[in-house]
């Protein structure tokens, strides 16, 4: 269940965004909803959202790796509870200072979703790392149109 929810009447731009502006280019509606949003905190972690529906959409199409998933369910509880200990771990993911019992690597799409997390806030950080997770899915073969409407189905999700 979600408890980070934001009121879609706060948020006009990025229910604009979620049905029916159409981006000018393939992945600037990532960048688009970090700037759309009421405040800038609300806007990265709209990008959290959609980055982290993405690469659970990208991860549905391969096999299952242990450190992806728990990367996807530390994700998840930063959305609702961002504890400056979960952000610690997610940057101990990123820059390979994690627990050294995790085995594997961490994949390109759940690397990028947790980069997602760590931005700056009030940087466009966020857009910029969610636009790199969408490129990162393409290559992989997935639709530009597809991998939109993933990302911002999530945000929709978050929305009451």
């Amino acid at each position: 269940m979600n408890m980070w929810m934001r009121r879609a009447a706060d948020n006009p731009l990025v229910v604009q965004l979620i049905h029916g502006r159409r981006a000018a280019t393939r992945f600037s509606w990532a960048h688009e909803l970090e700037t759309s949003a009421e405040n800038v905190t609300d806007g990265k972690v709209f990008c959290v959202c959609a980055a982290l529906a993405i690469a659970r959409y990208v991860h549905c199409s391969h096999e299952a790796q242990p450190l992806a998933e728990s990367s996807f369910t530390l994700l998840d509880e930063w959305i609702d509870d961002p504890s400056d200990a979960r952000f610690d771990r997610i940057c101990g993911l990123l820059f390979d200072d994690r627990d050294p019992r995790l085995e594997g690597e961490l994949d390109e799409i759940t690397w990028w979703a947790l980069r997602v997390s760590a931005a700056a806030e009030g940087c466009f950080e966020a857009g910029w790392a969610l636009e790199a997770l969408c490129e990162c899915a393409e290559e992989l073969g997935f639709d530009p149109v597809t991998i939109q409407a993933h990302g911002l189905g999530a945000v929709k999700a978050r929305l009451t």
